[in-house]
């Protein structure tokens, strides 16, 4: 799991979906063959939010 803060810097994409946010984040090394990303946060509490690195583009 990355923290949030670091993935909010490279925002591509937001998608909210069933109670779900996807973001889509690039994180600028596509010239070492890195994949791009895509979270999936769980945003039903109030209180904290999990990440989770759902798909490698």
């Amino acid at each position: 799991m990355k923290k949030f803060v670091a993935l909010a810097a490279l925002l591509l994409g937001v998608f909210c979906y069933d109670g779900l946010l996807f973001l889509t984040a690039d994180d600028g090394t596509a010239d070492d063959n890195e994949p791009d990303h895509l979270y999936r946060v769980d945003v039903t509490s109030a209180i904290n939010a999990q990440v989770v690195l759902e798909k490698n583009f």
